[in-house]
Formats: structure tokens, sequence, C-alpha cells
């Protein structure tokens, strides 16, 4: 019943859950299913491939930049919601937030400006656990030398910003405070990564050898940098299945997207039974780092699960590329969060479409703002605040019975 609101506790019989959500079972207690949500500011942005427009405004909320994206047929218009809490949270000291990457597009922006995340294990290993948090003597020497070096330009900026004034002193200014940010990020990492109780105990790149190990190897690297406190924030995106995954993993041995996504409903079963699948695969991947988050205890006997909010949320609504009915996923410390958590909650879906048809349920905006406020941010907006003539269409404020 489209029209109706449910709200109700999670079975704790797995043979009760979907299909789809039966992988978060363990996690039922730290978790709220919702749906219903709709991507409204998307369907009140320009009509596009809605690839491109998931994509852009899934973290965002923000009207599209055109010409932008793939095929230039739309980007991201502001800042997304990881980089605004990012801001907010991070410690000048450290690593701002962390955007890594299986692939696909990026719904990272900040301003205007598409963020690119790192797609290799070994990389994202090394860079925050760098040698020289081990003690070896050459890199440690270089780390040395770095920091004469910065001395060095230091006492040239001090020379050379009393000599400007107006746009250009700016402009120094911020460059030496990036370069100043940078040097204490990199002698945390050299000092802290030794000190990660949280360090897995090997590269993990190396044993990544399935879509679960892989998603379990990214969760363990988030969770030492959360945990060792180098970051604050994560994003983990997943770009989907190649042929031999496809083919492997859910018996597709033909166009996973063309000839399964687009086709999957329910008058089509084969199709639907195989987009059911896919959408289980993904589920199973982000329990995979939700495992890595729940097995490091943190202070007072909780886990790092308890004190994080781990947020599942798709481009689109289902294979054949809807925007409303969207599936999302909050996982985490309710404590934290002040959310109710161990529920499951549809929204009623009887706000006007703008571009007509099918009724929507709350904008998905509202669940980014409730983000932001999680964390003690003041925000009651982000992106487009309101859309339609007359502010037709509401996409401000926090998501209601989240905290119910």
């Amino acid at each position: 019943e489209r029209d109706k609101a449910f709200d109700f506790k999670l079975p704790d019989v797995e043979a009760n859950w979907s299909t789809i959500l039966k992988p978060l079972f363990p996690y039922r207690q730290k978790m709220i299913a919702l749906e219903g949500l709709a991507m409204t500011s998307a369907l009140a942005d320009v009509s596009t491939n809605n690839h491109n427009a998931g994509t852009s405004h899934a973290l965002t909320g923000a009207k599209m930049l055109y010409p932008g994206g793939f095929s230039r047929e739309g980007g991201g218009g502001d800042t997304s919601v990881d980089q605004l809490i990012a801001d907010h949270i991070a410690d000048p000291k450290r690593l701002k937030s962390l955007y890594y990457t299986s692939g696909g597009w990026s719904p990272i922006f900040r301003g205007q400006a598409e963020q690119s995340g790192l797609g290799n294990l070994s990389r994202a290993y090394d860079k925050l656990f760098p040698v020289s948090s081990t003690g070896d003597k050459t890199t440690d020497l270089i780390k040395k030398r770095r920091q004469k070096a910065l001395a060095m330009l230091s006492g040239e900026y001090k020379k050379v910003v009393t000599q400007v004034s107006g746009d250009d002193r700016k402009k120094i200014e911020n460059h030496w405070q990036t370069m100043s940010e940078l040097e204490q990020q990199i002698g945390f990492r050299s000092t802290a990564g030794s000190m990660c109780t949280a360090r897995p105990a090997m590269n993990p790149g190396a044993t990544a050898t399935d879509h679960a190990k892989m998603f379990e190897a990214w969760g363990k690297i988030v969770a030492a940098a959360l945990s060792c406190d180098m970051s604050r924030v994560a994003v983990m995106t997943n770009g989907g299945l190649n042929s031999q995954d496809a083919v492997s993993l859910l018996d597709v041995h033909t166009d996973l997207h063309l000839d399964i996504a687009h086709n999957a409903t329910p008058q089509n079963p084969e199709a639907f039974t195989k987009m059911t699948n896919y959408y289980k695969l993904l589920a199973t991947d982000f329990a995979a780092i939700l495992k890595s988050f729940d097995a490091v205890t943190v202070d007072g006997g909780k886990t790092l699960l308890d004190q994080t909010v781990c947020v599942w949320l798709c481009e689109l609504a289902c294979g054949p590329h809807d925007l409303h009915d969207i599936l999302a996923v909050v996982v985490g410390g309710g404590s934290f969060t002040t959310f109710n958590m161990g529920r499951y909650i549809k929204y009623p879906e009887i706000n006007p479409n703008p571009r007509g048809g099918t009724q929507l349920g709350p904008a998905h905006n509202k669940l980014l703002v409730s983000l932001m406020q999680s964390f003690g941010m003041t925000n009651n907006t982000i992106g487009m605040t309101k859309a339609g003539t007359g502010g037709k269409y509401d996409l401000d404020g926090p998501l209601p019975m989240l905290k119910a």
C-alpha cells in the first residue's frame, strides 16, 4: 500500500527477511531499513540519463551542473554530504576524509569538482601506513629532510607575505595553510601508523580474491583509519561487476545492465530474480564492511560500529532506473545518532511527482539533513531546498520517524 506508513521492529527470525536484506540480519539491532524515499531533487532537475542524475544527486541533493558527468549529461552541482560532515568534524592534523572505490562514477563532489577515489587496496594500505611508520631508517631520513625543506620554506613565506597584499596575499596564505596541513597529516601517519591497534596484520590486497573478501579488506582499512582517528569520514563506492563476476556470482551470461537491469520487472521473473540477487550481492558487500567495523573494540567495550554511522544508498531505486522508492539502510550506534535502531520504516508515498505519474515518498535530501544533524550540524537543508512553482516540492528539514 503505497499511500500507507509502516514502522515495525526488524524480525529476529532470519527466514522472515527479504532476499536482498538477509545478509544484514546479524546487524538487525543496529540498523534501520528505509523504504519509500524518493530522489525528488533529481526528478525536479533537468531530465537526463538517470545514472547521471542519480549519481549527481545521491549525496548532494543539488541541481546538476551542465555540461558535466558522463557524455556531458549532468554532473554534481554542489558539495556532497560526506564532505560537509568532514568539514564539520575533521581534525586538520588528520586526513579530512577517505574515498575508496571498486569502480564506477564518482558521487563525491567538493563544490562542483568531482572527487576521485582510490581503487587499489595495496596503495590505500601503504598511504595510511607508510613504511616510515615501521621505523625504516631510509624513510625516516627522507622525512627529516622534508621537515628541513618545509622549515626553509617557512622562512621564505614569512618574508614574502609581508610584501604583498590583497588577493595575492590571500592566495599565499591559503597555499601555506594547505602545505602546513599536509605536513601535519604526513607526520601523523608516520607516527600513528605503528601505534594503530586496529592496523591490519598484512597488506590486504594479497588476499582480496572475491567480492566479499575484497570488501572485508576495504572495511579493515577504513576501520583502522577511523579507530585510530586518522580520519573521521570515509566513503566506499561499489562499481558493480565485470562480465566474469556476473557469470560466476549471479549466473548471468548476458549484459547485466542492458539485458537484466533494464528488464527487471515482476512481468519478467527471470530478470527480476537475477536483479534481486545482484542487490543481495551489494548487501553482502556492505555486510562485509560492517563485519570489519564490528570486530574492532573501542572505548567502553563498544565496537567501532557502535560509534559510527554507516549508510548504504544507491543512485537508482531499481533495475529499470527509477528514482522513486529508493532503498536506504542506516547502520550504527543509535545512542550516538539518537536514531531509534532495529526498525523497518516504510514511508507513505503521497507527494506529487514533478514529472507526473507515480507519487513520491519523502525527499532523500531529508535523510542527508538528518545525517548532518546527527553530527551536531545545524544545517536544515542540503543542495536544492525547494522545487517547483512556489516551492511545491518539500526538500528541506530532517527525515521524520528516525527518532520515534
